[in-house]
């Protein structure tokens, strides 16, 4: 048997494709339609996530492309913005030394990234490896942000994703969830409802789209 997978653009604005798959057999011809929703995500990133449709997947560094590609859909250079990838905490507390991408602007970090693997969703203890990391990096890198009202960080383990934000110049203990469309908004809570369904569904499409209009608001 032969698959054969072809996308079909049919929205101008790519909020819709479909996702034709073909299975070839000696005796027959069958065509399966899977609609893909994405909000207004083009199709190279709809392409690339539903690739990735696995929750068992182990290696987090086959989701770095995925996210190179949305991060850079939401701020392009030619905005001023640079997508950093493997960016050096200063003065770090750990030997985690590295966050999987930071963007910035004008070299002052405004939106932090890390990333694990699908298949730690599995695990409550890495539900909690997540939340610590974020408030590490905010001890570590809020303190010194002189630059804008709120630092953000985006966790996510897979596809899901959980994002929060700390002040202007504070550590974790001033930090808080942004709302999104998990049934629970809590910033150190590792529970399963407390995380953002598909990155690229529709709803969280909407609600990282107010994250980056927030952002993109302090820069003057």
């Amino acid at each position: 048997m032969m698959v054969v997978f072809s996308p079909i653009k049919t929205s101008k604005r790519n909020q819709l494709f479909i996702w034709v798959q073909y299975h070839t057999l000696p005796s027959f011809h069958m065509l399966i339609l899977h609609l893909v929703h994405g909000g207004g995500y083009p199709q190279y990133i709809l392409i690339k996530a539903v690739k990735l449709d696995n929750d068992h997947k182990t290696i987090e560094s086959k989701f770095y492309p995925l996210y190179n590609k949305i991060l850079n859909y939401w701020f392009p250079a030619t905005e001023g913005y640079n997508v950093s990838p493997q960016w050096f905490i200063p003065n770090p507390r750990s030997f985690d030394s590295t966050i999987p991408f930071v963007i910035e602007y004008q070299q002052h970090p405004m939106l932090l990234l890390e990333i694990m693997p699908p298949s730690d969703f599995h695990l409550k203890s890495a539900w909690e490896c997540a939340i610590i990391q974020i408030i590490q990096h905010f001890d570590e890198i809020g303190p010194t942000n002189q630059h804008v009202e709120h630092l953000y960080a985006i966790s996510m383990i897979g596809k899901r994703w959980k994002a929060v934000y700390v002040t202007k110049g504070k550590g974790s203990k001033d930090g808080w969830p942004v709302g999104g469309i998990a049934e629970v908004n809590s910033l150190k809570s590792p529970a399963e409802d407390c995380w953002n369904p598909d990155i690229t569904s529709d709803a969280s499409w909407i609600a990282l789209q107010k994250i980056v209009n927030q952002i993109k608001d302090y820069i003057v």
